[in-house]
């Protein structure tokens, strides 16, 4: 068992943070209408999901250095950028 890193600090970070950002994301685009919204806010809810899944291998990875958790973790880090950058990109067009 290792000590918690930086690294382990924004995985706890995340794990605050993401689910708020998902529960804003559902209601904004239940909002919106689920057919409208759908185009924007579905990249917002896929995010938060992918990094919550992150956060919480990332922190396995402290008592369990599979490669398995390895992978999940940096599979989660890479597919999250996708959705951030195709959000950001739909909340740009809608102003």
């Amino acid at each position: 068992m290792r000590s918690v890193t930086y690294r382990d600090g924004i995985a706890i970070l995340q794990l605050i943070v993401f689910p708020f950002i998902l529960v804003a994301a559902l209601f904004i685009w239940k909002r919106t209408g689920w057919r409208v919204g759908s185009k924007i806010w579905r990249y917002g809810v896929t995010l938060s999901l992918i990094r919550i899944a992150g956060s919480i291998s990332s922190l396995l990875s402290i008592s369990n250095k599979s490669e398995q958790i390895v992978v999940a973790v940096a599979v989660c880090e890479l597919i999250g950028l996708a959705p951030l950058l195709l959000t950001y990109v739909g909340v740009l067009r809608q102003m």
